[in-house]
């Protein structure tokens, strides 16, 4: 039997008219951390529910603090694969190089 916490109504009739039935938890994984630096967020633990497809973003499914069904993208958490650049990159550039060249463009463009 699956014991889920105190919710509301409302939010619990969301999560299981939602839910994709072929999908279940990602390697048994029972908690999750929120690792994106400049949301409120971060660093925070929450118990992990489901990881889906909703409106067409990769997104963990969880209770938030006031035991509402919430969703995060899963690139904000410790659910996502590692990014293969920060990888290689291991510490040595806190940029992309796309990003950079992006970033020199919107400067180009400013300074006209």
């Amino acid at each position: 039997m699956v014991v889920y916490p105190a919710v509301s109504p409302r939010a619990f009739r969301f999560y299981l008219s939602h839910r994709l039935s072929t999908t279940s938890g990602v390697n048994g994984r029972k908690t999750f951390k929120i690792t994106h630096p400049f949301i409120p967020q971060y660093g925070n633990e929450y118990e992990f529910i489901d990881r889906r497809l909703n409106w067409g973003e990769d997104r963990v499914v969880y209770f938030n603090q006031n035991g509402d069904v919430a969703t995060v993208l899963t690139s904000w958490t410790d659910v996502a694969e590692p990014d293969i650049f920060v990888l290689q990159s291991a510490g040595r550039s806190n940029f992309r190089y796309t990003d950079l060249i992006e970033l020199s463009k919107l400067l180009k463009y400013l300074k006209k």
